[in-house]
């Protein structure tokens, strides 16, 4: 493998790595409508969801989804 099939490749991963709102909502197993509210900042709590915006779209990175979801499982409390 030469160079820049190497750098070929690392670009098709982070694209991979990029996910629209669909499979974004796919991914956390919520609706569309949901995590709108999440990445908007809309429910009481729970950070909001960093996310990229190129005009209308909405794009989050899949980096980005699992830091929030350790994020969010390390606010929960435990049990009595």
């Amino acid at each position: 493998m030469d160079l820049q099939e190497s750098k070929e490749m690392a670009g098709e991963d982070s694209i991979r790595n990029v996910l629209t709102l669909g499979e974004a909502s796919e991914f956390l197993r919520c609706s569309k409508a949901h995590l709108s509210n999440l990445a908007n900042g809309k429910i009481p709590g729970v950070p909001p969801l960093k996310r990229v915006r190129i005009g209308r779209r909405v794009l989050f990175r899949k980096e980005s989804l699992e830091q929030w979801l350790r994020e969010v499982e390390a606010q929960v409390p435990t049990g009595p």
